[in-house]
């Protein structure tokens, strides 16, 4: 735990506003965040910052003091299009979540928005998909479209992968000769 502390710490501080529900630790550090209890960890305390989730040893607490974060904002807006249908909903609140540091929300109301709006290209580019002959593609199955094959781990034309097919055989030619 100790090993991993600062680089949580980092992650539990930047981007965070000062307004937020402050944990003290004994080690001088503070984290802020949304203190969330889970009763399957009871030894634990449970921090959700804008990237993730930071869990810490409540031996380590000092104190906690309640604040407000764009968590707090983030939860009461999605609260309020939980139920929606129209994926202009889902894309507003990521473009929110966006500019406020909640990253990890992204893909998620991406995919939601994608439900109502298959075509919708803002959520396709966001979640790592490219137009290709009139379908919505990534991936491998991007790649293979292209014409692409996976040669050793990387993704090249037919032509750049039997070129490097030649080249080897050539050199062990050269190297059989030379023997």
């Amino acid at each position: 735990m100790k090993n991993i502390l600062p680089a949580v710490l980092i992650l539990a501080i930047v981007g965070t506003p000062a307004v937020a529900d402050e944990v003290k630790l004994q080690s001088g550090a503070v984290l802020r965040g949304i203190v969330k209890e889970d009763p399957a960890q009871p030894k634990k305390l449970r921090i959700e910052v804008g990237v993730g989730t930071v869990w810490v040893d409540r031996a380590e607490v000092l104190s906690i003091e309640e604040g407000r974060t764009p968590l707090h904002e983030y939860d009461e807006r999605f609260a309020k299009i939980r139920d929606s249908v129209n994926a202009k909903d889902f894309l507003d609140l990521a473009e929110w979540c966006r500019e406020n540091g909640i990253t990890r929300s992204v893909k998620g109301l991406m995919e939601k928005a994608l439900r109502f709006d298959a075509e919708n290209e803002t959520a396709r580019r966001s979640l790592g998909y490219e137009k290709h002959q009139g379908k919505w593609l990534k991936g491998e199955e991007l790649y293979a479209a292209k014409g692409l094959v996976n040669f050793e781990g990387r993704w090249v034309t037919v032509a750049e992968r039997e070129l490097v097919i030649q080249r080897r055989l050539e050199a062990r030619e050269r190297a059989e000769t030379a023997r």
